[in-house]
Formats: C-alpha cells, structure tokens, sequence
C-alpha cells in the first residue's frame, strides 16, 4: 500500500510539471502571437499616419500655390472692388529712378510711325440721333480675345466706341491697331492692372501712365491723350492723393473720364444679355444730359459680347446718338479739382 502511495505521489508530481510546461508554452504562443498583432497593427497605424501627413502637405501645397495665383492674377474692374494682386510677392520697380523728373527723362523715340490727331480719325464718326443726348460707349481692361468680334459688331452696326487698354500682350497688337484703322478712340488705361504698383507711390504712378501711352504710340502712332484711372478716379485702393494723380495727367495734357452709366459686367458673370442691357440703359435712360457708358473687353465677359448689338439697336430706336471719346466729349469725372468743372 506504501508503494502505491509512492506511485501516486511521483506520477501527481509528474503530471503537475506537465501542466506546468504545458501552460508555460502556451503563454509563449499567446506572447508571440500577441507581439505579431502589436506590430502589424503599429506598422499600419504609421503607415496610415505617414499617408496623412503625406497628404496634408500635398493639400498645403495646392492651397498655397492656388493663393499665390489668385494673388498674382485676379484684378477687379471699375465697380471698386479691392483687388487682389501679387503687391507682398513683388517689389515695385520704376522705369524712372525716385528722385528724376520729368525734364531729366529721356524721351521716347519711334520710327515709321504717323502721329496722327483724334479729329483725323472722328470726322464724320458720330452717329446722330434725334433726342439730342449721346452715349459713348466705352471699354475697359482690354484687348482680349473677343476685342475683334466687339470690332466686327461695331462695324456693323456702324457706330464708333472707345477702348481703354491694358498691356494685355503682344498677341494683340492686331488688335490695337484695329481699333485705331477702323476710327475708334484707343486710349489709356494701365499698362499692369496691379494696383499695389500702380498706386503705390507717384513716380509708380507716373511709370505706368507713361508705358501705357508709349505702347499704343508704338504699336499703333496714334499720340493718344485719353485717360481712365484703374479703378476710377475715386477708388478706394490708391496709397497716393488722387489730386497729385490728377495734376500730373494735367501737366501731361492727358484729359480722364470715368462714367455715369455701366451693366455691372463686372459684378456677375452669369447675367444675361437681357439683364446686362436693362442695367446699362437703365443708367442712360436716367442721366439727364450725355452718358459714358462702362463695359469690359475681357475673357469670359462673353455675355457683354452677345449684348452688344442689341444694345446699339435699341440706343438708336430711342433717339440717341452713339460716339466715340474726343476732345467735344463732356468730361464725366468721380473727383475733380478743377473748380470750374
């Protein structure tokens, strides 16, 4: 009966130390398998951290590269909206050091050009009506690629209109001599459109207004002395007086004009030919005396293009005649200080 005893208690032993290797193993396994799991899972957890680090510098990158180019392309037209441009991205330059003037400048100097005179090309060039008002139709900003349909409307309709431009670019200076062979009155608006450089300081002011005119002379030969400021004589985005503005285009000679009648073509892209023409005459049909007429002669300003014809007809149904800007043309201003006008 000893023996027995002896044999139960060596065989309860053994089967202990089984258990006990047997439980032993299997947290190893559990433990391997559990470190398995572990770092797959934290392999994918930086996989996925890396991916949405990646990808929020992309989108940071996007974001930034699209505000720089809504800095340095988007410009407002003449309803006084601030514009956004390149102004903290560029430094102003002047073709003219600071401290010249005018009389130390050199002038300019073109070859086989023909200066010729507004009367020249406006003789004869008015439409007449019969209400005893007219309206110069005026546009702003280009040439662009629909300046020669506006031109081939014009033609048609046959009525004169001025064009205030912008250095747009070489591919249209077609265009610029267009206007002028076929009588319109070309002149000046900005030769950038920027108005951080145009309005930063006199001498900027002064640079811009004398490339712009130089280019149409050189482009076309027509000596022009008509101006409009970017953004109109009362804009609010000019870091320069616009009295000082003013009494330098006066001892230019330049003569400005802004307007007493626009179609907000500038306001909203999706306005209808209809809407754009009931905005414009409704300004005209308000004025008392004579109308400046703002439009805009820029890409995607297509419904201005498709409005045109409709709005001359109607103009001329009603008794008015149609011009273009001379030296008779009434001087519509926002800001004068010229007391007699």
């Amino acid at each position: 009966m000893a023996g027995f005893h002896k044999k139960r208690k060596h065989s309860s032993k053994r089967n202990l130390a089984s258990l006990i290797y047997i439980v032993f193993g299997l947290s190893l396994v559990l433990s391997m398998v559990i470190t398995i799991v572990v770092m797959n899972h934290t392999s994918k957890v930086s996989s996925s951290f890396d991916d949405l680090v990646g990808t929020e510098a992309i989108d940071n990158r996007e974001n930034d590269t699209e505000k720089a180019e809504v800095l340095n392309n988007e410009k407002t037209g003449e309803d006084g909206k601030v514009e956004k441009s390149s102004s903290d991205k560029k430094m102003l330059t002047s073709n003219q050091d600071s401290t010249e003037t005018d009389a130390d400048a050199e002038e300019p100097t073109y070859s086989e050009h023909i200066d010729v005179t507004p009367g020249e090309y406006h003789a004869g060039g008015k439409l007449e009506g019969t209400n005893g008002k007219t309206v110069y139709i005026t546009f702003d900003d280009g040439p662009s690629p629909y300046t020669d349909k506006i031109l081939d409307i014009l033609a048609e309709k046959n009525v004169k209109a001025t064009f205030f431009v912008v250095n747009t670019g070489e591919q249209y200076y077609d265009s610029m001599k267009r206007i002028v062979d076929e009588g319109h009155t070309i002149a000046m608006h900005s030769n950038s459109h920027i108005y951080s450089e145009i309005y930063s300081d006199l001498p900027s002011f002064k640079n811009d207004v004398t490339s712009i005119h130089d280019l149409i002379y050189s482009v076309t030969g027509f000596n022009t002395k008509y101006y409009r400021f970017p953004g109109g004589s009362t804009n609010q985005v000019s870091n320069v007086p616009i009295r000082d503005c003013i009494e330098y285009l006066n001892e230019k000679g330049y003569v400005y004009f802004d307007w007493n009648a626009l179609n907000d073509d500038t306001v909203n892209l999706s306005l209808s030919a209809d809407e754009l023409n009931s905005r414009a005459l409704g300004y005209v049909r308000r004025n008392s005396g004579d109308t400046i007429l703002l439009l805009h002669d820029l890409e995607h300003h297509e419904g201005t293009v498709e409005a045109l014809p409709t709005l001359i007809d109607t103009l001329i149904e009603e008794g008015y005649s149609i011009a273009a800007i001379d030296d008779d043309t009434p001087l519509i201003r926002h800001f004068s200080i010229d007391e007699d006008e």
